[in-house]
């Protein structure tokens, strides 16, 4: 007999079987990391088009609550919405009272700090 250099039946089931269990280990978590970058690219985007309000109710000269001008001029992933925006209000000169504010997502809900005179986001915790 000649033994040929390669590797048995047996070797190479568990070689699988080992790829296997690592998998069903990792992909939950690699699922849920997924999730995670993805709610905090959404997030941050948000933050610049909320920190971008004052800009631009001074070039058109609109102004209101931040909750009205976000519902004109943003648009918020599916599911989310915002709250206290409300009490935030957004001058035509860009000048904003500042305060704070919700964004939910879901089961999920992040406070915000907006510091006025130009409404910039500070996350609060």
């Amino acid at each position: 007999m000649r033994n040929e250099g390669g590797f048995t039946l047996i070797e190479i089931s568990v070689a699988l079987v080992i790829g296997a269990l690592v998998l069903a280990i990792a992909a939950p978590a690699l699922s849920r990391l997924y999730d995670r970058v993805r709610f905090n690219t959404q997030l941050q985007g948000l933050e610049d088009g909320i920190a971008a309000l004052p800009r631009l109710a001074y070039a058109t000269g609109d102004e209101g609550t931040l909750q009205d001008l976000a519902m004109r001029h943003l648009v918020l992933p599916k599911g989310w919405s915002l709250a206290g925006a409300e009490r935030i209000y957004i001058k035509r000169n860009g000048l904003c009272a500042g305060g704070r504010m919700s964004v939910i997502a879901g089961r999920i809900e992040r406070q915000l700090e907006l510091a006025p005179p130009f409404c910039t986001v500070k996350e609060d915790g």
